[in-house]
């Protein structure tokens, strides 16, 4: 399958590197490219990126060593939102990336929605989530909305019976647009 598509890929390339290279690889295997962008704060990219946390963090006004010694999680993945979220517009607005696909845990899935909504409709936004209730789900803001789909099925990621409950679940939240009226 051959595709002229460019494929944002954003994520901390430190911790779920793993999971990003076979989301990277995937896309490629079907003829798309791949842009990957690293949101990593406290580590660094276990694999090579486009874009990487300097870049991202500098978008943003600040940097790195700023966001590190934010004091706590939430305040670093702000600064690190605000820097991706600036990054995702420019790159679509230089006709550079045709979708974005994030993948995170409860901040990461903030983060990838920050990202999602500076994107105008159209343009294809999937996020893949390990937080157990990541966001309200329902109307977002510029009438997208937002479908939950459990891996292990049903709306709500019901674990089916005879799940161990040691084993994670993983969500894949979709972020798609209605017209305004439709909204």
């Amino acid at each position: 399958m051959a595709s002229d598509a460019t494929i944002l890929v954003i994520g901390t390339f430190d911790t779920k590197s793993d999971e990003l290279a076979y989301l990277r690889e995937q896309i490629e295997s079907q003829g798309a490219a791949a842009i990957c962008m690293d949101v990593s704060v406290l580590g660094d990219a276990a694999i090579p990126v486009e874009i990487d946390k300097h870049e991202v963090a500098s978008a943003a006004g600040s940097s790195i060593a700023e966001a590190a010694a934010a004091g706590d999680e939430n305040s670093a993945m702000q600064i690190m939102a605000r820097g991706a979220s600036t990054l995702s517009s420019q790159l679509q607005a230089e006709g550079r990336i045709d979708a974005m696909v994030a993948l995170g845990g409860t901040m990461g899935t903030d983060l990838a929605l920050d990202c999602a909504r500076v994107l105008p409709t159209g343009v294809p936004k999937v996020i893949v989530s390990t937080a157990e209730q990541p966001v309200p789900l329902g109307a977002q803001p510029g009438g997208r909305k937002c479908c939950r789909r459990g891996a292990h099925g049903g709306a709500a990621g019901r674990r089916p019976a005879g799940h161990r409950h040691d084993q994670p679940r993983q969500f894949l939240l979709v972020v798609y647009e209605t017209s305004e009226a439709g909204a």
